[in-house]
């Protein structure tokens, strides 16, 4: 699969050094965070056995989205202040 991905990329005129299948999991999870979707759900997406599995093997994922929702709760905290 890594070598047909890499020629569709390639007859895309798409130049991604260091993108293999396993990419498309983690773009998964990425876009999953975004909509919100529990980490239950993207656990057993994955098939991974425990939301843990899920946790550790994509925690940069997991901190973006923790920083990302902190600074949508202190925006929307410090609007709530200036009312």
């Amino acid at each position: 699969m890594g070598a047909g991905l890499q020629i569709a990329l390639k007859n895309l005129n798409i130049s991604a050094l260091g993108f293999h299948p396993h990419s498309l999991r983690h773009s998964q999870v990425a876009l999953l965070l975004q909509e919100n979707i529990p980490i239950y759900d993207i656990a057993k997406r994955l098939g991974h056995s425990t939301t843990r599995t899920t946790e550790q093997t994509y925690a940069y994922e997991f901190k973006k989205h923790r920083d990302l929702m902190n600074q949508k709760i202190n925006d929307a905290l410090d609007k709530s202040l200036k009312k």
